[in-house]
């Protein structure tokens, strides 16, 4: 649960993680070197004539167990955090090696390159880093075909991505946690995106890959981000200052697009969340202060034809600008995955790095290292791991509960149990293609079991990154779906 309050700026995103790198089967993290914060002194870097706008904020951590720290973007100054926390100046992401965000109440400084529409136009989307550019093998050429398609009547970088979002938000796409479970595409690689431009229904994880992988056919450089929507106002108020309140529940995938001069710029493609990105023409823009976002409700998943798209997603238009979004109760993502795509996401990228190196072991037969995928990813949909079960009865309790297939659970339980009280070479090495299978498939029937806003939590902010099988934490964990 995040809450900020500011006196001079609306509710913002809150950012925990940029994915950057995409191998084809999700998305990667970012590895960029980072600072201490307290060294973090950045210049401004967008190019002359580009205005800056300057936001003071408040943010607090109420319950999060993670290693990283929700913060808006192009945040340049911190005040208040407790503990050693770096920040890394490529993507704005602070993580910490030993503090966790939990009990954080800091005040934070932002300064946002604000460009008018003529500038922006003007600009164009070809540099960034080169990772931001690459796209893997395999991307079927209907992506590129598509990409091409929708932006064809577009003049400038600015407009063909006005085109994609207005594009996605349009009555082609539908919003829904549901689809992409029962079409078989919960993903984020292109596979899952080339399933999704084919269903055209899904949530936030697939709008933000799929927008993202199109902008690199156009040879844009993109990335994903994940982080919290700005929350519903509680009620509550700080030194006469609104108060907005954000739960897992809120967490959020949205791209962004480079663009030379002006740096990293969001977009919303999700169709029923957030606001449209515009910036105001020079010819149109006013000193009047932007609207505060109203609350809304969260849009029902649906498998139908949703509304057209508004006027402010039309390209052509020179309205205000706005960093905030529409103030929705919804659930993402990942996911990252996964990694959102994701699953998307720097805590799911670091449980990421974590089950590769355990799938590695585990293909090398280690019965073990199988068996800790499955308790993490049990852990991460809410099941208890008390240390008193036994591998058989914890295996048991999968497959009775918790949507287990049975084969697999006798399979993996049979060689822990003769990894650990067998006597040395009385059975053959395990199959480590096996172990690896079996664990797969145990660990998808898990989040297939559970609701889709606990799937997405459980990819997006692991809690196995903290908790540990065994812990008292672990036995403690929510029951539910």
């Amino acid at each position: 649960m995040v809450r900020q309050w500011s006196e001079s700026a609306a509710p913002a995103y809150l950012r925990v993680a940029t994915l950057t790198e995409l191998n084809g089967d999700s998305w990667r993290p970012d590895r960029n070197r980072s600072v201490p914060i307290e060294d973090f002194a950045p210049e401004d870097s967008a190019a002359a004539g580009i205005a800056i706008v300057e936001e003071n904020r408040t943010v607090e951590v109420l319950d999060l167990s993670s290693a990283q720290l929700p913060v808006p973007a192009d945040a340049v100054s911190f005040d208040g955090v407790d503990g050693p926390w770096r920040i890394s100046a490529a993507n704005g992401t602070v993580v910490s090696p030993s503090s966790a965000a939990r009990g954080q109440k800091f005040d934070v400084i932002s300064r946002t390159p604000r460009p008018t529409l003529e500038q922006a136009r003007a600009a164009e989307a070809r540099g960034g880093p080169r990772e931001a550019r690459e796209l893997p093998a395999g991307i079927p050429p209907t992506v590129g075909r598509l990409a091409a398609e929708v932006t064809a009547d577009a003049a400038n970088d600015y407009d063909r991505l006005l085109a994609l979002q207005t594009w996605f938000r349009g009555p082609e796409f539908d919003y829904s946690l549901d689809a992409p479970v029962e079409d078989g595409f919960d993903g984020s690689g292109v596979e899952a995106v080339s399933r999704f431009l084919e269903v055209r229904s899904g949530y936030c994880v697939h709008f933000a890959s799929a927008f993202a992988i199109m902008a690199r056919t156009l040879d844009m450089p993109s990335r994903v981000v994940v982080g919290f929507l700005p929350g519903l106002p509680t009620g509550d108020v700080v030194d006469e200052n609104r108060v907005y309140q954000a739960t897992t529940a809120q967490l959020h995938a949205l791209p962004e697009v480079y663009f030379d001069g002006i740096g990293w710029v969001a977009f919303e493609p999700t169709k029923s969340l957030g606001s449209a990105q515009r910036f105001a023409s020079e010819d149109t823009a006013s000193n009047e202060p932007e609207p505060e976002p109203t609350p809304s409700a969260a849009p029902e998943p649906t498998s139908s034809a949703s509304a057209a798209p508004r006027p402010e997603d039309d390209p052509t238009a020179g309205t205000t600008p706005t960093s905030t979004f529409s103030v929705v109760n919804v659930l993402p993502v990942v996911g990252i995955a996964v990694g959102v795509v994701f699953v998307l996401a720097l805590p799911a990228l670091i449980r990421l790095a974590l089950s590769r190196r355990r799938v590695a072991l585990a293909r090398r037969g280690s019965a073990a290292a199988a068996w800790r995928l499955v308790q993490d990813s049990a852990i991460d949909v809410g099941i208890p791991v008390p240390g008193s079960d036994s591998p058989r009865a914890f295996g048991d309790r999968l497959r009775d509960d918790h949507g287990a297939p049975a084969a697999a659970v006798e399979r993996l339980v049979g060689a822990v149990e003769r990894a650990s009280y067998a006597l040395p070479g009385s059975f053959g090495d395990a199959d480590g293609d096996e172990l690896t299978a079996d664990a797969a498939a145990i660990r998808a029937g898990l989040f297939a079991a559970v609701s889709a806003p606990r799937r997405l939590t459980g990819r997006l902010i692991p809690r196995s990154l903290v908790i540990r099988p065994g812990s008292t934490f672990a036995e403690a964990m929510p029951l539910g779906r």
